[in-house]
């Protein structure tokens, strides 16, 4: 049996913390832009995904 994921709040205030959810989130965590422009630069899973307003995300297709 497999460890249950402890879910993560990836938040995002110009830089990542506690880390770019890039290829290390899951289906349970959640990412929440706050300001700046987050730029997910590979697979990236999530429950939600809120992006606060005057903030940007930008997703790369060229992985």
């Amino acid at each position: 049996m497999q460890p249950q994921h402890e879910k993560i709040t990836y938040t995002f205030n110009t830089t990542w913390l506690p880390n770019d959810p890039s290829e290390i989130s899951f289906a349970e965590d959640d990412v929440l832009i706050n300001t700046g422009n987050a730029i997910l630069s590979n697979t990236t899973f999530c429950n939600t995904l809120i992006v606060n307003p005057g903030a940007a995300v930008t997703v790369n297709t060229s992985f």
